[in-house]
């Protein structure tokens, strides 16, 4: 555990960036070297085992003072385009004095590539704020940014038709595919959200059933036949994430058990040969954005091993006290961590998992996100394990 550990704390620290802005964990070190909003919140509850409760509360600080008049949160932050920066390490510039970030003022990025917002980065931030005042004890957010929240709140909210929120193209975490519409993901990620609000008793009106929604998840998403949530209405295809936060958090317990759930996963393509794959079945071309499937990733959300995603089973196979998986995870992210000394984004199975690498495109590195959540699945294990000796 220790060579885990180490190397994911040492990516994190080298992924600290001093900006005129303050100091910014930022996503990579080359083409993902901008504070993107979802990576960074992805990564709080590792960032706050590690100690960096002060960081973490100036970084969700920087992110609701520069939300639209509307509530809309960024997608990132940089002090030149984000774009270019992911073009430059194409072309193995991203090191050029020009893309360091200095005194340069740094701002935000409201839309990407295909013009459209990041559909989760407003749950992301709420989720993010619980998360740092479950952890300190403290009432920062909700105390002295209350009505940024609650902003950020009805701007999710607004994202509602016809029952489910619903998300433009190319706007959650698997970006390079279409995934428009009502995904399980983004109403997830509400239903997440709004029932820690509902027990943190907010001052400001959340007016959502929560239990009718519970069920209209599970009645839309649910495979009887799979034991898996369905990804989207519109097509079959199963996102691994999901069904990780429905067992780690037992969301669904007036339907299913956890332990269910646990097994439907494990007997699934999903988790085998090993966790970390985003997708079940692969996105067919004609959803897949082109720009990756220009730079030779075009399987990037649905054949790549993710780091983040490593992380995350960890946690949940701790929950569950299933040491056997445990302890596979562990060999996995204990030899990638000998062999290449740094937590890398995304690997592919050869021979042996290896850093995705391409002509035009290599998997970045120090990454954020993936680091943050292996000391997220390690602080787990520590835990429960001094509870049990305890």
């Amino acid at each position: 555990m220790d060579i885990i550990w180490s190397t994911a704390k040492k990516s994190l620290e080298e992924n600290l960036v001093k900006t005129s802005a303050g100091s910014l964990f930022v996503a990579g070190a080359h083409q993902f070297k901008t504070a993107w909003v979802r990576d960074f919140c992805f990564a709080v509850p590792g960032l706050l085992a590690l100690g960096y409760e002060k960081e973490v509360r100036e970084q969700l600080t920087l992110f609701l003072k520069h939300k639209k008049a509307d509530g809309l949160i960024a997608r990132g932050f940089d002090v030149i385009n984000p774009k270019l920066r992911v073009v430059s390490a194409v072309f193995g510039l991203s090191q050029l004095k020009i893309f360091s970030y200095g005194s340069r003022p740094v701002k935000p990025e409201f839309l990407g590539e295909h013009g459209t917002p990041a559909a989760d980065s407003n749950l992301l931030v709420l989720l993010a704020c619980l998360q740092w005042t479950d952890h300190t004890g403290k009432d920062f957010f909700f105390k002295d940014r209350g009505d940024d929240l609650q902003r950020v709140f009805s701007y999710a909210v607004s994202l509602k038709k016809d029952g489910f929120l619903e998300q433009p193209a190319f706007s959650d975490w698997q970006d390079s595919a279409r995934r428009e519409g009502a995904t399980f993901y983004l109403n997830l990620l509400f239903c997440r959200v709004l029932e820690k609000l509902q027990a943190k008793e907010v001052p400001w009106s959340l007016d959502q059933d929560l239990v009718s929604f519970k069920t209209k998840l599970w009645n839309a998403f649910f495979d009887p036949a799979k034991g898996l949530f369905r990804g989207q209405l519109n097509y079959v295809q199963y996102s691994f994430e999901t069904q990780l936060w429905c067992i780690e958090e037992n969301i669904f317990s007036n339907f299913i058990s956890q332990e269910e759930l646990w097994t439907h996963l494990k007997n699934s393509n999903l988790w085998d040969p090993m966790a970390g794959r985003p997708s079940l079945f692969d996105y067919p071309a004609s959803e897949v954005s082109w720009t990756t499937k220009v730079v030779g990733i075009g399987h990037y959300h649905d054949q790549f091993y993710w780091s983040w995603l490593m992380g995350e089973s960890l946690k949940v196979a701790c929950l569950m006290k299933d040491a056997a998986e445990v302890e596979k995870i562990k060999n996995i992210l204990s030899f990638l961590c000998q062999k290449y000394q740094t937590i890398h984004e995304v690997y592919e199975l050869k021979n042996e998992l290896v850093p995705v690498a391409r002509a035009l495109y290599k998997s970045e590195r120090p990454f954020t996100w993936g680091a943050a959540k292996i000391i997220e699945g390690l602080a787990m294990e520590q835990r429960l394990s001094s509870s049990h000796d305890a």
